[in-house]
C-alpha cells in the first residue's frame, strides 16, 4: 500500500504523524524529512488585508486560503486605530498548511490589494507599503483618497483645466 499525505508519496506502509514507521519519510510542514516538496503554494493574491484609512482599525489576520494562513503586524505600531497623516507598512507572515510549502515560490510572487507587495524567494513574510492616511478631516477637509485614486489637490487641479475660459 502507498500512503500520500498532500500530493507527497510517503512510502510503502503507514504512518502516524511524526513517526518513522516500516521505512516511510515523515512530512513536517510541507517537505518530506528528506527534502522533497509539497506542493508549492501558487495562490498569489493575499486577501483579506484593506488599505490603512484615518480612524479604522487594522486587520492582524488574513483570509485563510486552502493553501495558507498569515497574520498581519503594523509598521509603525497601531494602538487602536490609523492615524491621519502616516504611511503603513503591513508585514504579512504566512504559515503554509500540511502539503504546502514555500519552497519554489518565486521572489515578489504574493499580492495585496491597494499597493506593491514584496517578498523574498522561498518566503512567506510580505512587506506591503501603503500610502499616507489622509488628514483627519478637520478644518482642511481631509480625505484619504478621492475619486478614481486621485487626490484633493490632483482634483482640483483637473477641475481648473475643465473650467478655463476658452480663448476664441
Amino acid at each position: 500500500m502507498v500512503t500520500t499525505t498532500g500530493g507527497v508519496n510517503t512510502g510503502t506502509s503507514t504512518r502516524a504523524a511524526g513517526l518513522r514507521v516500516g521505512g516511510t519519510k515523515t512530512i513536517i510542514g510541507g517537505l518530506t524529512e528528506n527534502g522533497i516538496p509539497g506542493t508549492i503554494i501558487n495562490k498569489a493574491a493575499i486577501v483579506g488585508v484593506t488599505a490603512p484609512a484615518t480612524g479604522g482599525t487594522p486587520v492582524t489576520t488574513i483570509t485563510a486560503t486552502a493553501q495558507y494562513t498569515g497574520t498581519v503586524s503594523w509598521s509603525p505600531a497601531v494602538s487602536d486605530t490609523f492615524t491621519a497623516n502616516t504611511t503603513y507598512t503591513a508585514t504579512i507572515t504566512l504559515t503554509p498548511k500540511t502539503g504546502f510549502t514555500l519552497t519554489g515560490v518565486a521572489v515578489d510572487f504574493f499580492t495585496v490589494a491597494g499597493t506593491t507587495a514584496t517578498n523574498p524567494a522561498n518566503s512567506g513574510v510580505i512587506t506591503a507599503v501603503f500610502s499616507a492616511t489622509g488628514g483627519d478631516g478637520g478644518g482642511g477637509g481631509g480625505c484619504n483618497v478621492g475619486v478614481f485614486g486621485y487626490g484633493m489637490a490632483s482634483l482640483a487641479l483637473l477641475a481648473g483645466m475643465f473650467l478655463r475660459k476658452r480663448k476664441p
